[in-house]
């Protein structure tokens, strides 16, 4: 016959064989726990080693598309201020041409009136130095040409007078003063075409001037067309020439 005792140490001895599976349960799931852990610990190491590079390549070109992109920027506000600079330099060098070609102009006036009253005066050899004086200044200018020429012609220089009505008339071909000139200087050096030519060109700008048709009629009479010669003294006649000065009919 057991004791108590014994069954109570029956019982006790059962109750703990009871538990130990049960612990040794518990003790196996939270090791599956641990390492299941440090596997996903790892994988997400792997993972952000895995990127890491991914990142530090793009780092790189993020940087050269600022530093490009900074480069333009410097370029195009350097081109923006050589365009300013370039802008400046010209307006400042037309506004020193300008004032220029003023001074220019105005000193040339000054001395073609100077010379224009010399010539007036009959002081023809003054009037020419003057007029190379305003040529000096502005060789562009048709009136210093020809007033120069009318000065040669007046000190009989022939040659040199025809050469300035030349570039006088090259610059303007209407210029009247020019064009009677040069007929009279080609009637003294004995080219009595060239002078009927000019008087022509002359006489249709001026049909009324007494002289010019004078001085034509008597270029053809010394080629021997009398007809015609007697024609433009006729004409000079009734304009009321008198053969020492330029008388115009009004309203002719």
């Amino acid at each position: 016959m057991a004791t108590p005792f014994a069954e109570d140490i029956g019982e006790e001895n059962g109750t703990q064989a009871g538990t130990l599976p049960r612990a040794a349960e518990f003790a196996s799931s939270a090791h599956v726990r641990v390492e299941a852990n440090k596997d996903m610990e790892k994988e997400q190491k792997n993972a952000v080693k895995k990127s890491a590079p991914r990142r530090k390549l793009a780092a790189p070109s993020v940087s050269k598309a600022g530093a490009a992109a900074q480069k333009a920027i410097e370029k195009a506000a350097s081109v923006k201020e050589a365009a300013e600079k370039a802008a400046t330099a010209k307006a400042s060098q037309e506004a020193a041409d300008a004032a220029a070609a003023s001074e220019k102009i105005s000193r040339v006036k000054e001395l073609q009136t100077k010379a224009d009253a010399e010539l007036r005066q009959g002081n023809f050899v003054a009037a020419a130095d003057s007029f190379t004086e305003a040529l000096a200044v502005n060789k562009e200018s048709a009136g210093a040409w020809a007033g120069r020429g009318r000065a040669y012609l007046r000190t009989s220089r022939l040659q040199e007078a025809l050469a300035d009505l030349d570039e006088a008339l090259k610059m303007d071909a209407k210029l009247v003063a020019a064009i009677a000139d040069r007929a009279e200087v080609k009637m003294q050096l004995g080219d009595l075409q060239g002078c009927i030519s000019d008087y022509d060109k002359y006489l249709a700008l001026v049909p009324c001037d007494g002289r010019a048709l004078h001085q034509r009629g008597s270029a053809k009479q010394r080629q021997g067309k009398q007809d015609e010669a007697a024609k433009d003294f006729s004409f000079a006649k009734r304009l009321g020439y008198t053969g020492s000065s330029r008388q115009k009919l009004g309203g002719c």
